[in-house]
């Protein structure tokens, strides 16, 4: 959010010269709690070297104020307090403590439990959030990699691919996503089905190419609605294993993957298993970026006695549906292989 002078300016240039700080959402809704301007290096890395320290160079030679950006501190630490006389039901919050915190797939993180070094990660919603952490920076073609918090450090990113490819699908040829879930899970893995590629939006990691289209490969006439929605699926869990992989060949394999969110079904988190060949661990946290939350809120008020962990559950990869899913997997490479060879070259995000 830019605070601004003059509300009234029209151009794009006025209102820049006019702007006084330029804040995230929560840090923007921080400053109006706290009166104070801060943000955490989490969600702002791309401004930040592997160091953590602002490219002061790159903004003075493109003519920006350091000054528009608040001072960078970790997600942990205290911001201050609320200030009295807020308006409304704020007003009751007077005196109540407030975090930096930071955006919502960290959170998530730490709600889950994969906050540690080790431990790899798949947040599934409308799109798809991966990560491997780690005790050291490490860097993959087309991959995230940055200081996470606390001596960890990230390796992975955002995908446009997630659930809503399948209420794509449910758009197109009629119903609902849960009713073409249900068909999907009618339908014999071991079958000869086609090859999804979940590129409706373009792609971020590891392709950060927003002109990447999606397809059907090996479409047959025999293939209905249950066979393309078990495809969708599949292809999202293939994208998926194509970005921890490349994690995992840059600093090794993972401890466990944990999963989490709306989109972590049984039936999506079992495709998972046996596309990657992992076993996924599925804690059972609904909310996992609110509970992140809650865990930080415990911090601050000094609270020792650490509430129970969640209950795990455990999808574990069955040796037959891997096989298949292998060879539908080395199908999904050779297709997005022609892509791939097109974004080579193309230097990993920070």
């Amino acid at each position: 959010f830019a605070l601004l002078h003059d509300q009234d300016l029209h151009t794009p240039i006025a209102v820049f010269a006019q702007t006084t700080r330029v804040l995230a959402a929560k840090d923007f809704l921080n400053l109006r709690l706290t009166g104070r301007a801060a943000a955490d290096a989490v969600s702002h890395a791309p401004l930040l070297g592997a160091g953590g320290r602002l490219a002061s160079r790159q903004f003075a030679a493109a003519g920006i104020d350091r000054r528009l950006l608040p001072a960078f501190r970790p997600p942990r630490a205290e911001l201050g307090r609320v200030r009295a006389g807020l308006p409304g039901a704020l007003g009751r919050l007077a005196g109540a403590r407030v975090a930096v915190s930071a955006m919502d797939t960290w959170c998530a993180t730490l709600g889950l439990g994969a906050h540690r070094a080790g431990l790899a990660y798949n947040l599934s919603g409308t799109s798809e959030v991966n990560g491997l952490m780690l005790a050291a920076p490490a860097r993959a073609e087309g991959l995230i990699g940055l200081a996470w918090d606390d001596g960890v450090f990230h390796l992975g990113g955002p995908s446009q691919a997630g659930a809503d490819c399948l209420a794509w699908l449910a758009e197109a040829v009629g119903g609902d996503p849960a009713s073409l879930a249900a068909e999907a899970a009618r339908v014999d893995p071991a079958a000869d089905l086609p090859i999804f590629l979940p590129y409706l939006a373009g792609e971020r990691v590891p392709f950060w190419d927003a002109g990447l289209r999606g397809g059907f490969v090996g479409l047959a006439r025999a293939h209905g609605r249950g066979a393309l929605a078990r495809a969708v699926m599949e292809g999202v869990a293939f994208h998926d294993r194509l970005v921890l992989e490349r994690a995992a060949a840059a600093a090794g394999r993972p401890e466990a993957v944990i999963v989490g969110g709306g989109g972590a079904s049984d039936l999506w988190c079992a495709i998972k298993a046996d596309a990657w060949g992992l076993a996924l661990h599925r804690p059972a946290v609904d909310e996992p970026g609110l509970r992140g939350a809650f865990l930080i809120a415990r911090a601050l008020l000094g609270l020792d006695d650490a509430p129970p962990p969640p209950r795990v559950e455990i999808f574990a990869p069955d040796p037959a549906r891997v096989a298949a899913l292998a060879r539908r997997y080395a199908r999904f490479l050779a297709a997005i292989a022609p892509r791939a060879a097109a974004r080579r070259g193309v230097a990993s995000r920070p």
